[in-house]
């Protein structure tokens, strides 16, 4: 993967890109998306997280708080995550064949997975995680 899933300017100012346009003109639902999927956008490894409330583009209501989350080759933030689960978005099909290559279950991460994560944060101007952080 060569970039961060959803690091957006609405949640993440400073390393974000602009928030695509087409998603605020999106009706809710255009995409169907299965409970495995949801869990583990959901369930991956936490690494970052922020005190600010993020809301939706489209309501204004809170999402909650913005964080990024990985399993053993992708990070994603909680933004892309709603979206992705509200129906605005398509999984991308990459992560989608790494869920299913991982049978959907976030894997317990190793020392080389640490080394991808910190090639995409170091790319988005995060600091470098310095350990293993514990997954669900």
């Amino acid at each position: 993967m060569s970039e961060i899933l959803g690091l957006w300017n609405t949640s993440w100012p400073k390393q974000g890109g602009d928030f695509p346009e087409h998603i605020k003109e999106q009706k809710k639902g255009l995409f169907k998306v299965s409970k495995k999927v949801l869990n583990y956008l959901a369930n991956g490894c936490k690494i970052i997280a922020q005190r600010t409330l993020q809301v939706s583009v489209h309501d204004n209501k809170i999402i909650g708080y913005p964080d990024l989350r990985c399993d053993n080759l992708f990070v994603w933030s909680s933004e892309y995550a709603f979206y992705v689960g509200q129906g605005f978005i398509e999984v991308d099909p990459s992560l989608f064949e790494n869920m299913q290559a991982n049978d959907f279950k976030i894997p317990k991460l190793v020392f080389s997975d640490l080394e991808n994560v910190n090639k995409l944060l170091l790319k988005s101007g995060f600091p470098k995680l310095t350990s293993i952080p514990p997954c669900p």
